[in-house]
């Protein structure tokens, strides 16, 4: 049992690696998912999706609005638009995705579910961004991987990850979690495993590898 979560964390951590190294092209996606984050957070992934839309790298920029009232450390979808707004994106570029029932509170597995079942729904199938500080990147990776194989999607997955300061301390985790970026990292391997019917991570890198054409790094 020692030997594999040895080699499970190493798993975790190379694809941690590749993610963070993530090269986009143009075209790459229809559009980026910039996930819901806490406002000491989510400016940096806003501003990170603008500029991915004006390299072309993708169509349209989603933001979360799961319904208030917001009391989870997510700011909000107003909030979100309104710096998306400033810093010069049309308002007909500006995507919301909305739960299809009524949640009271938002994880990061529920939420990608939701995207899940947004994508679909919708024309958007051909790739998905997600926008993220690198922090939770591995997290939200695995899971959007997850979610979009239990509706039966096997949309290409890619990362944009967002570089903030590892040693500020912030809040996260529906604002609950407090302290340095590089600590709240610590902690993800362990809520990848607390989630249900995530793929194993061995799968998550193999399917990361293929669907860049990636032999080894």
């Amino acid at each position: 049992m020692e030997i594999e979560n040895r080699y499970q964390l190493t798993d975790y951590l190379t694809l941690q690696r590749f993610l963070r190294k993530e090269k986009l092209l143009p075209g790459q996606a229809q559009i980026g998912y910039v996930v819901g984050e806490t406002s000491d957070n989510e400016p940096a992934s806003l501003e990170r999706a603008f500029n991915l839309l004006k390299q072309g790298v993708i169509e349209k920029i989603a933001i979360p609005d799961p319904l208030p009232p917001y009391n989870y450390g997510y700011p909000g979808p107003n909030y979100c638009r309104q710096i998306l707004l400033d810093v010069g994106t049309r308002e007909n570029q500006i995507l919301t995705i909305s739960p299809e029932t009524h949640s009271p509170g938002m994880n990061t597995q529920t939420e990608l579910a939701m995207v899940a079942k947004f994508i679909k729904k919708t024309e958007y199938k051909s790739g998905l961004i997600i926008i993220a500080p690198w922090f939770h990147i591995l997290r939200s990776y695995i899971t959007a991987l997850s979610e979009l194989k239990n509706v039966g999607l096997d949309t290409k997955v890619f990362i944009s990850s967002v570089p903030l300061t590892p040693y500020e301390t912030v809040k996260h985790s529906q604002g609950v979690q407090e302290g340095s970026r590089r600590n709240i990292f610590n902690k993800e391997i362990a809520k990848c495993k607390s989630y249900k019917n995530l793929v194993p991570v061995e799968e998550a890198l193999e399917i990361y590898k293929i669907h860049r054409n990636k032999d080894s790094d």
